[in-house]
């Protein structure tokens, strides 16, 4: 029951869905030591990615400039322990958030 708690309140933090917000593919998934996000629906100016743990903890932050609609950045996640992961991207008002799963071995 705790975990299903922990979820609704996360969702809630992090904001609701809409039709204008930033489309996000986090690949590989799960991740062993680098992930790429191919992030669309952009416009240009400043881009915002977070990443946290399920506990809501923000562990990395890195301000992006976006020149153009669609966009790939990678990232290490060598150093995060195996475990589940939000990748937030924000921009202008606009969010998603989508789960990232890092898993070093099999």
């Amino acid at each position: 029951m705790r975990t299903i708690v922990l979820v609704f309140i996360l969702a809630g933090w992090f904001g609701a869905a809409s039709a204008e917000d930033i489309h996000l593919r986090i690949s590989p998934n799960p991740a062993v030591s680098k992930i790429e996000l191919s992030i669309g629906n952009v416009a240009s100016g400043a881009l915002k990615i977070e990443i946290y743990s399920v506990l809501g903890t923000l562990l990395q932050t890195t301000d992006y400039g976006a020149s153009a609609a669609n966009i790939i950045v990678e990232m290490n996640v060598s150093n995060f322990p195996d475990g589940i992961y939000l990748v937030r991207i924000s921009q202008n008002g606009n969010t998603t958030v989508k789960r990232l799963k890092v898993q070093h071995s099999e």
